[in-house]
């Protein structure tokens, strides 16, 4: 329900990114079910429940915005691809949305390349969300909403660190699970006692 009651103020506030959240944590829970059933483990109610919660988001943001009559995804590229119809409408929107991703991510993926840091807290986190696997599944999944987010935006005049700033919980959560085991190495000392790591 709490993940339920989410996913709905998320959609008051922006709803492609209510569908996005709702898109990823079905699949996340999808990919965690088909783990444990491959090995031989029952897929779990919590799993099942937010895989179950982000279906209903996604089918919940679509008929809501069609209720609401909602810009659809093609107007939403049109209004991309004509500076906010400014312009004429294209005739082949998608085919030009498309060529637009592919020249976004090269630029984009080349100034991560310059500027690494971003990519290195990514593969860090990455690490520390497989330590707890479902957990890290869903957490990898609303991590990839920012980057959906940004995709929806493959303009590189417009691209901005806010467009892809959810792909950041990766790293600050994703990385204290990295060093946990660090952390768990240090011995408790007793009172007044210096504290001490465990070699």
């Amino acid at each position: 329900m709490l993940v339920c009651g989410a996913l709905l103020a998320l959609f008051t506030v922006k709803h492609s990114q209510a569908l996005f959240l709702g898109l990823c944590l079905a699949g996340a829970g999808a990919a965690v079910a088909v783990r444990r059933r491959w090995r031989g483990l029952p897929a779990g109610r919590g799993v099942a429940a937010l895989s179950a919660a982000g279906c209903a988001g996604v089918l919940g943001t679509v008929l809501l915005a069609r209720l609401l009559d909602y810009p659809s995804v093609s107007e939403s590229v049109q209004d991309l691809l004509t500076a906010h119809f400014a312009r004429p409408d294209r005739e082949r929107p998608w085919a030009e949305f498309f060529q637009l991703q592919g020249n976004f991510w090269t630029e984009w993926l080349r100034r991560r390349l310059w500027e690494p840091l971003f990519l290195a807290f990514l593969a860090a986190g990455v690490l520390g969300a497989r330590r707890r696997p479902a957990f890290g599944a869903f957490l990898v999944a609303a991590a990839c909403t920012g980057f959906l987010n940004q995709a929806g935006h493959p303009d590189i005049n417009i691209w901005g660190d806010r467009l892809i700033v959810l792909a950041w919980l990766l790293p600050v959560i994703g990385v204290p699970l990295l060093l946990e085991p660090v952390v768990r190495r240090a011995v408790v000392p007793a009172q007044g006692a210096p504290v001490e790591l465990a070699r």
